[in-house]
Formats: C-alpha cells, sequence, structure tokens
C-alpha cells in the first residue's frame, strides 16, 4: 500500500485530505507543521507522495519540500496553498511538483493526486 505524508497546519483540511486519500487506499501520516514532518524523515520513514500546505508557521512549505527533497528528490510532491502560486514561488518548487488552490474539491484533489502518481510511474 503507497503511503502518503500530509503536512497540514489546518486541521479541517488535514482531515478532509486524509479522508479522500485513505478512500483512494492509500496508507496516511500526518503532521501539522514542518519539524514534526521533518522527524518522521529523520526515524527512516518512507512516504510514496507528500502533500504539504504551502504556508505554515515556523518553517513554510516551500522551505520544507526543499529540505525534503535534498534527500528524497524523486519524492512527488502537492502543494496546496490559499495564496495564488506566483511565477516566482512556482519556479522555486521543485520538479515533481504539483499545485492546489485552495479550496479545492474532491475531485480536484484526485485528479492531482492520480496525474503526480502516473507521472512517477512514467
Amino acid at each position: 500500500m503507497a503511503r502518503v505524508l500530509i503536512v497540514e497546519d489546518d486541521r479541517n483540511s488535514r482531515l478532509f485530505l486524509t479522508v479522500v486519500l485513505l478512500q483512494m487506499g492509500y496508507e496516511i501520516s500526518e503532521a501539522d507543521n514542518a519539524q514534526d514532518a521533518l522527524s518522521l524523515f529523520e526515524r527512516g520513514e518512507m512516504f510514496d507522495l507528500l502533500i504539504s500546505d504551502l504556508r505554515m508557521p515556523g518553517i513554510d512549505g516551500g522551505e520544507f519540500v526543499a529540505m525534503v527533497r535534498q534527500q528524497y528528490p524523486e519524492l512527488p510532491t502537492i502543494m496546496a496553498s490559499a495564496h495564488v502560486f506566483s511565477e516566482i514561488m512556482m519556479s522555486s518548487l521543485p520538479g515533481n511538483t504539483i499545485t492546489l488552490l485552495k479550496p479545492f474539491s474532491r475531485d480536484d484533489l484526485i485528479k492531482a493526486v492520480t496525474s503526480v502518481v502516473t507521472s512517477v510511474q512514467k
């Protein structure tokens, strides 16, 4: 079973992501901030997909993903944000990253997950 790490500081958003991904058959791990998520990687946990909020207290999602990608450069990633992704912001995101603008629907999430997972399998 594929494992997904959800890093989201908003409890309701995290719950929504978890429910949809569980329905899709994924095993889920959650963190409400980047520091807690980094500790999962430090413990040696492995994930097939990373979903992270962009704007979080402390380490923001862009910085967090860049840190994770130093060790796991091919980890498929979905970045979610209620703020519009600027071209500068987009260019700073690592390759193999899909963005989702909040609020997004269940169908939007499923399409993004399917797209990023399919692109990795090619």
